[in-house]
């Protein structure tokens, strides 16, 4: 009985805090130690006027980055404020401030100068590549983009090495695939 009233008096309880809860999980399952926190996920900033595109691809790169949108490059250069993203994808087509005007304006400034920018586009003509490509961003990507063609466009500008390590490797898997078939 007197143990009861040990355990019913005010005097023992203590606030439970997210942090204890933390250590006390830690403690029970991970050794004692601290649990290494995992790196953080590279920023994407995606700079479309189309919502329902920022939507999408928003949705296809979730899983892999810290996904941000703008849709203006106005709200663009607010959110630098903020968070500078690792990369950028940028709408070529846009009113008030085009992708050509809005790289200009990131190339000259020392913040946002060296962020990679690929294009996002909705024109596959020649012209407008042509044109595109004397800007010279770090990729372009044709609208709609299919998933894993603008994840490898990503990995492939922010992680060259590790790119064409899989590159490499998918393309070998492949040689050895098409001769299992050839036989």
């Amino acid at each position: 009985m007197e143990e009861n009233t040990k355990l019913n008096s005010r005097e023992n309880i203590t606030p439970v805090t997210q942090e204890s809860v933390d250590d006390t999980l830690q403690r029970l399952i991970g050794g004692g130690e601290k649990k290494k926190e995992l790196p953080a996920k590279p920023t994407v900033l995606i700079i479309d006027d189309n919502t329902i595109l920022l939507r999408t691809v928003k949705e296809m790169l979730d899983k892999y980055y810290d996904v941000r949108i703008a849709i203006s490059s106005e709200q663009a250069f607010k959110s630098f404020e903020i968070k500078i993203p690792d990369i950028i994808l940028l709408d070529y087509e846009m009113p008030d401030m085009n992708g050509e005007e809005t790289l200009k304006i990131l190339r000259k400034d020392k913040l946002t100068k060296d962020i990679p920018v690929i294009f996002l586009t909705g024109s596959s003509d020649k012209k407008t590549v042509i044109k595109l490509l004397t800007l010279s961003p770090d990729g372009y990507v044709i609208k709609p983009p299919k998933k894993q063609l603008l994840l490898d466009h990503i990995k492939m500008v922010l992680y060259p090495e590790e790119y064409q390590i899989e590159k490499e490797k998918r393309e070998e898997q492949e040689r050895i695939e098409r001769q299992h078939m050839h036989k």
